[in-house]
């Protein structure tokens, strides 16, 4: 079996972004290629927003970032800071600033990335290099949600959260390492909405969204039983996806998943937490992969074994472990 991320090195990406389209015509916002290595993007931005002595909120990122990854990406602090953040001196993290602004960076600055990725510690004869090779002219790929998208069991809190079901979000969320539900729960025993509520929002509608995901995942794996992908949007199901909007094949699918999960559209408005509620949206079915290139060499980090170095872009909200396990199975 192949390992990724074996060292942070392993695997690079960097984001293809434009600025807002008021850069230049104002300094309310300055906006920075933050590089960093071995934090998530979450993290890497609260340790500059405490330096700084600035609200976590008024940073903007357009897109997240895994811990093990190095990764450059577009930034914004609400604050004319160019040459205080540039000298953080943060191991791990650096800033390059790119201009000012009288608006965030947000995910609409976004484009998609471009990744270089070492897959590791395969035998040769796994790989088909005739295979890459027809690769370099471009494919896609199913659009999947990348399995980092889950963690430990979002898309578990996250059903629980739709269906109503706050203790036993409280006890997931718990279960998977965060501390502040059991604190909150100890002066407020039977407080189970606050204590989800408690893990800050931008945490607790990420729960949601891994959820809507999941639902995703499992539409297009089930689709793919009956047809071949072809480039259209499918529906992240939400309050208000429009279910006869979409072909036939695609609401049988829909329906059916959904009847199997015990979830409606109406469960999506989160009545007891309004600002959880999730209205869906649409997701291609397929994710283009361009620019592919690659290099089979030796593995230095585990002896007799083979390393790939492959080279690629993705459009935005694509995920490159999906591109791998559809190369090495």
């Amino acid at each position: 079996m192949y390992n990724i991320k074996q060292s942070p090195d392993d695997f690079v990406v960097n984001e293809v972004c434009r600025l807002p389209e008021d850069e230049g015509r104002g300094r309310q916002y300055s906006y920075f290629i933050m590089s960093k290595r071995g934090l998530n993007t979450h993290d890497a931005l609260r340790m500059a927003a405490k330096r700084l002595n600035m609200p976590m909120k008024f940073a903007g990122y357009a897109g997240l970032k895994d811990k093990n990854s190095v990764s450059s990406q577009l930034v914004s602090f609400r604050e004319h800071c160019g040459e205080k953040i540039e000298n953080l001196g943060i191991t791990g993290i650096s800033f390059r600033l790119v201009g000012y602004g009288s608006t965030p960076v947000t995910v609409g600055c976004l484009e998609g990335n471009k990744f270089r990725i070492a897959v590791r510690n395969f035998h040769g004869h796994e790989l088909e290099a005739a295979a890459l090779e027809k690769a370099e002219c471009g494919f896609s790929v199913p659009n999947f949600f990348g399995e980092q998208r889950f963690g430990k069991c979002n898309h578990l809190i996250g059903k629980a959260i739709v269906k109503g079901q706050f203790q036993e979000a409280a006890k997931l969320i718990s279960e998977s390492g965060n501390n502040s539900v059991g604190y909150y729960l100890s002066d407020r025993k039977n407080d189970f909405v606050g204590a989800v509520v408690g893990v800050g929002k931008e945490v607790a509608i990420l729960y949601v969204h891994s959820y809507q995901a999941y639902i995703f995942n499992e539409c297009i794996s089930e689709y793919l039983k009956y047809s071949a992908l072809v480039d259209e949007a499918f529906p992240i199901v939400g309050f208000a996806t429009e279910i006869g909007d979409y072909n036939e094949k695609v609401r049988r699918v829909v329906l059916d998943v959904m009847k199997r999960e015990g979830v409606s559209f109406n469960d999506f408005v989160v009545r007891k937490v309004p600002q959880l509620s999730c209205e869906g949206s649409d997701r291609k079915m397929l994710a283009e992969v361009s620019d592919f290139s690659f290099i089979i060499s030796d593995d230095e980090l585990n002896a007799g074994m083979k390393k790939c170095v492959l080279c690629f872009y993705l459009p935005k909200g694509s995920y490159a472990t999906v591109v791998i396990k559809c190369l090495f199975g």
